[in-house]
């Protein structure tokens, strides 16, 4: 157990050595005094706050009042929105069902027995519907 105690412990550094830890003995924080701009941005920007303290204390910014805000406008084909979808959005969503049902009926019992159920324009779909329930009960009975 002393063999790895030794390889935990650091010893000391001579000062003759090269390298190690450093420790200061004099502050190297000294304060540089500020040399003036190669550019002359000091003096603009001592220009222009001697013009900001001449203004009125109205305009200084620091009381401005927005009167209007820019608001978006709603959307209106939404389902989230207060007023309900649009006529155009229950129509596509009622032509897309009939094609759906169309599809359905072609591949099953109604297509085979000559009551195919056909999908039509986007306006008529709820007439034709109504027709054909009427034709499919007429010819049960």
């Amino acid at each position: 157990m002393d063999s790895f105690a030794s390889v935990d412990r650091l010893e000391g550094s001579n000062k003759n050595e090269i390298g190690g830890l450093i420790t200061p003995t004099t502050p190297t924080d000294a304060f540089k005094k500020p040399q003036s701009s190669l550019f002359g941005l000091d003096k603009l920007a001592e220009r222009k706050r001697a013009e900001a303290s001449n203004q009125s204390p109205r305009n200084s910014g620091s009381t401005v009042i927005h009167t209007s805000a820019n608001y978006r406008e709603p959307r209106v084909e939404t389902p989230s929105y207060g007023g309900g979808v649009s006529k155009e959005y229950i129509e596509s969503q009622s032509y897309k069902r009939s094609r759906e049902q169309a599809e359905k009926f072609k591949a099953g019992l109604a297509y085979k027995t000559g009551h195919p159920f056909k999908h039509t324009s986007k306006g008529n779909y709820l007439l034709s519907l109504w027709a054909y329930y009427l034709s499919f009960y007429l010819s049960l009975s």
